[in-house]
């Protein structure tokens, strides 16, 4: 599925980046090549599986909290970012990552801090985690799916779903690091295009 999704992205991208009003090819500063670059291989891999995958094996407060205020501060940010802040940031990359990465880590921090005063409730959720564990983990991946329509294509939607229960089985049977391993990895091999280029 993976495969078939990357020829597709392909000839999604290839139109996307040809077209445009004037019939010539849009020009993206390297710059900007480089930091989606570091971005795609190296930070989102580790945001995404703390966010994703950290609560993910025995119940843990701590780690539930800190997964869940990423998970609901990831999709808040970018909403804002996707639809209200992206024409402003497209030509300046410190604003891009002030408003994308400062407005996630506030949000998940302000989150996190509210959850805090509800530790010995969420410390009873114990037994409805373990029962339950296997909607948890797919839920994880189908969170994680949608998360990535913000900034992709539908279309890929399946590929992305079967990617997060790939990534979430290796978290829970090797750990979080080789999650985060296979996850960089994995972005790796589907932007080689773009080193090519």
């Amino acid at each position: 599925m993976n495969v078939v999704v990357r020829i597709l992205q392909v000839i999604v991208t290839n139109i996307s980046l040809t077209s445009s009003t004037a019939g010539q090819a849009t020009q993206i500063p390297s710059w900007w090549k480089t930091w989606n670059l570091f971005q795609i291989i190296l930070l989102s891999p580790i945001f995404e599986e703390f966010s994703y995958r950290y609560a993910l094996g025995q119940f843990n407060v701590t780690r539930i909290k800190i997964s869940v205020s990423l998970i609901i501060a990831f999709h808040i940010s970018y909403l804002l970012y996707f639809y209200k802040l992206h024409q402003l940031c497209e030509s300046n990359l410190i604003l891009h990552f002030f408003s994308l990465y400062g407005s996630m880590f506030t949000i998940a921090t302000i989150l996190f801090l509210i959850m805090s005063l509800c530790n010995k409730q969420l410390a009873l959720l114990k037994n409805k985690w373990n029962s339950n564990f296997s909607f948890i983990f797919y839920l994880s991946a189908v969170l994680f799916a949608i998360y990535h329509v913000y900034n992709m294509p539908v279309l890929f939607l399946l590929s992305l779903f079967a990617g997060a229960l790939i990534f979430g089985y290796t978290r829970i049977r090797l750990g979080l690091g080789y999650a985060i391993a296979l996850h960089i990895l994995w972005n790796f091999l589907s932007s080689f295009r773009l080193f090519i280029n």
